[in-house]
């Protein structure tokens, strides 16, 4: 019982009592001052979530148009052989990990000062990129050529990564198989034959690969990370190609660009329904996938709005990750087609890309605040932003863009503001 209303049930029982009606009087009147206070006191402001602002640690594999074209300076961006179709990185050891159309795939191993680099410089012959930094007069960021075996032209397509087993998982569409690749060598330690594979995701809890099979196939392989072997294949929507695992809800969500559905995949070992869809959620054109395991929401980009939406271009669902419900629709500016996404837990953020070469919005990206989830500000990409990896140890934004026919580039931008 609170003192108030103790106070209360005294006047109750000694309404005569002059001595306790005192008492009242004076507890009534220092709670109606805790209440005015209270109602007084001014509503601290929400913090505004943190735009991402751009680094000059800039990577140039010295290939492409090389480091003569574009200085490596805040604005400018390098651009190497191959539009960008995947970056994936590893919190723990700050390695990212970038593929393109042409087969190629590499590793960065930056410098543990890259994050304060002051400037930057680029030496094509040696793949090294030196930063100077506030710690030392030059420190070095190695990248590594692997080679994926993957060679035909527009096959490689999103990255995946365990950073408990610390493997990089390749999809290759042309080739049909999985490459992975440990990062302690970057060797290609396995290969996994798997058709017109798409996008891959791990759940790190049980060591377990889903790679997500596109048209025609339209199925998850599901893959023993232990024995490199597939242990179950389920059938999906159209056009399999985004994936994000719930390791806390134990569930699998599974983006089905050309049926416009969201499929839901029990994961929960000793389920009577395990590696089955247990639900699918009709959305637009449902692209990329951006799941916050604090907030317990996942974010979908609507790459095309839906047939009856009266959104003019993409928009963003929100979806409750629980009840499966979605939540509210966010729609994007005119000219952004939203594509891929990630989440900063640590910001309460989602960064969405905005791509699309026939759209005049294709330079940006989107910040969205999970509080209200509404559009909090943008930030400047190069044209054709189309993969996206956060690295939550040091608040880092990777963004791969295709900045023309032939030639990609990755930006570093630092959300810690």
């Amino acid at each position: 019982m609170s003192p108030f209303e103790n106070c209360i049930n005294k006047a109750r029982v000694f309404p005569r009592n002059a001595s306790a009606r005192k008492r009242i009087r004076a507890a009534l009147s220092f709670t109606t001052a805790l209440v005015a206070a209270a109602l007084a006191a001014p509503v601290s402001a929400a913090k505004t979530p943190p735009i991402p602002t751009l680094t000059n640690t800039a990577i140039d594999f010295g290939l492409g148009a090389g480091a003569g074209q574009y200085s490596p300076v805040i604005g400018q961006y390098p651009t190497f052989t191959g539009q960008s179709t995947g970056v994936v990185t590893d919190p723990k050891t700050g390695n990212f990990y970038y593929s393109n159309y042409l087969g190629d795939v590499w590793a960065i191993t930056p410098s543990t000062d890259a994050a304060t680099a002051k400037d930057v410089t680029i030496d094509p012959d040696y793949a090294v990129v030196y930063a100077e930094t506030p710690k030392s007069s030059y420190v070095a960021s190695v990248i590594t050529s692997v080679a994926s075996q993957c060679q035909n032209f527009g096959q490689v397509n999103a990255l995946g990564i365990d950073t408990v087993t610390q493997n990089v998982f390749v999809p290759c569409g042309g080739e049909n198989k999985v490459f992975i690749i440990n990062e302690a060598t970057n060797n290609i330690v396995a290969s996994i034959p798997v058709p017109h594979p798409w996008g891959a995701a791990a759940d790190e809890t049980t060591g377990t690969l889903y790679v997500a099979s596109t048209a025609p196939t339209n199925t998850i392989s599901v893959i023993s990370e232990k024995t490199n072997t597939v242990t179950a294949t389920i059938p999906v929507g159209n056009d399999s190609e985004y994936l994000a695992v719930d390791s806390k809800n134990k569930q699998l969500f599974v983006g089905n660009y050309g049926a416009a559905t969201l499929s839901v995949i029990d994961i929960k070992k000793g389920s009577p329904t395990l590696n089955t869809v247990k639900a699918t959620i009709p959305l637009g054109g449902a692209a990329g996938l951006a799941l916050d395991s604090k907030t317990d929401k996942l974010y979908v980009s609507d790459y095309f709005n839906t047939p009856n939406s009266t959104v003019k271009w993409g928009s963003v669902y929100v979806i409750d990750a629980k009840s499966l419900n979605i939540i509210t629709n966010i729609p994007t500016p005119a000219g952004c087609n939203p594509l891929s996404a990630a989440a900063d837990s640590a910001h309460g953020t989602v960064y969405v890309l905005c791509y699309g070469q026939n759209f005049t919005n294709g330079t940006i990206g989107l910040v969205i605040d999970e509080k209200t989830d509404t559009i909090a500000g943008t930030f400047n990409t190069l044209p054709n932003p189309l993969s996206i990896a956060l690295n939550p140890n040091t608040g880092q934004l990777l963004v791969g863009t295709n900045t023309a026919q032939m030639f990609g580039s990755v930006s570093i931008y630092n959300t810690n503001q």
